[in-house]
Formats: structure tokens, sequence, C-alpha cells
């Protein structure tokens, strides 16, 4: 296994309330295998003679990640710009609220396209074949009605003749899943805002998964698979 990233990150507390964190991974994961356990074919191979062969992005291999992380007091209540002669308990209610966010976007991982038993007896591990000539995507896919067309282009894929190894890489770095932007924001009073120190509001969490275009899907594509007769 092979993992190479280039990380990066900001941090800055702003003068008006604002604290602002990001971070952004740039990475490459490269395998053999998918795992261990070789009665689900994770750690099988098509060729268990030429494991090289099965050398290809991993599973967990998602080259972007980024997250976002935000702090930002609101400038009402005592001492701040607005209602900073409040009455105590027009402060206790209004004053010292802040707004949070956490929010992370994260690459899909690769798909793999496997193949319809033929027999040399590699079973589910069988890979397919590439057409030449043909593009991997279905044109027609279209990211904002993904239930019309398929996302993969069938025409690029064959069933390798019999006692023929699948040419297509075990994952297909140019065909993913869609990628992921999860996150959660809150509206709350500081902890200082009351004498116990309680911490409350609304949360809002979010769960979107988009394409690489960054249309939304309504469905994530799983792992491909083709046969013909």
């Amino acid at each position: 296994m092979t993992y190479n990233a280039l990380e990066t990150s900001f941090e800055h507390r702003f003068s008006k309330g604002l604290f602002l964190m990001a971070s952004y991974t740039f990475a490459k994961l490269i395998s053999n295998t998918d795992g261990e356990d070789a009665n689900r074919g994770d750690a099988q191979g098509q060729n268990q003679y030429n494991r090289t062969l099965d050398k290809a992005v991993g599973i967990q291999d998602t080259p972007h990640n980024a997250a976002l992380m935000y702090v930002y007091e609101l400038p009402i209540g005592r001492g701040k710009q607005w209602l900073s002669q409040s009455h105590p308990v027009v402060n206790a209610i209004l004053g010292n609220w802040r707004i949070s966010g956490v929010h992370r976007y994260v690459s899909g991982t690769a798909l793999g396209v496997t193949s319809g038993q033929n027999f040399f007896g590699a079973g589910n591990n069988a890979r397919a074949s590439f057409v030449p000539g043909q593009p991997l995507k279905n044109p027609q896919f279209d990211p904002d009605d993904p239930g019309r067309y398929p996302y993969l282009n069938p025409a690029a894929f064959r069933r390798p003749a019999n006692m023929e190894y699948g040419d297509t890489p075990r994952r297909i770095a140019q065909l993913r899943a869609p990628a992921a932007r999860r996150g959660i924001s809150s509206f709350v009073p500081r902890p200082s805002t009351f004498s116990t120190g309680t911490d409350w509001g609304a949360s809002t969490p979010t769960l979107t998964a988009r394409l690489s275009g960054g249309s939304r899907i309504r469905r994530p594509i799983a792992r491909a698979r083709s046969s013909s007769g």
C-alpha cells in the first residue's frame, strides 16, 4: 500500500468575533487489495500468480478532502455593538449568541467493473475488459436526473473471452461514486451567558451526495458490474 498526500491548513481569529479554520488534503492511495477478508473477495486477486495486476487506487482513495470550521459571536449584548447597555434580563436573552458550523467535502471513491463468470474460476474477482474508443462515462448521463440514464457507458466494457483476464484496473480512478458534503451548523448562546454553563440552541445537520460535476443526485452509485451474453 502506498499513500501520498499534500496537507495544508489555515487558522485565523478576526477582530470582530469571527474565528475561521480551514484545511485541505490532496491525496492518493494505491494498493493491491481492498481488505483482508478473502471470503468476501476483499483480499482475492484476479490472478493470484500476478498480484501486480491488482495494483490500482484503493477503495479508500479520496483525492480531495476539505474541511471548514467557523465560530461567529454576534455583536449583540453588553459590551457589543448593539444593545451594549441593555438590561441584564434582555442581555441574558438576546446577548452573547454565536453561530458555528463544521463542513466537510470529500471526493467519491473509485468504482470497479466486474464481469460475469467465465471458465477460469476467478468468480466475482473477474474484471471486465475495456472496449477501445468508447467513453467510460455515458454521454447521456444527467446528474440532475440520474435515474434516466446510467452513469457508466455499457458499451465501454465487455466480458473477457474464456481463459482470459480482464484488463480493467481493480478500481478505475476516472469513475467515482458521488462526492459527499457533510456539515452541521448551530445557533447557541455562549456558555458564559448562564451560571450553569449550559450550551443549548439549534443544530442543523446536512448530508448531500454530489457527482464530481457538482450536481446533486438522489441515490448513490454502487460498485458497478458488467455482464453480457
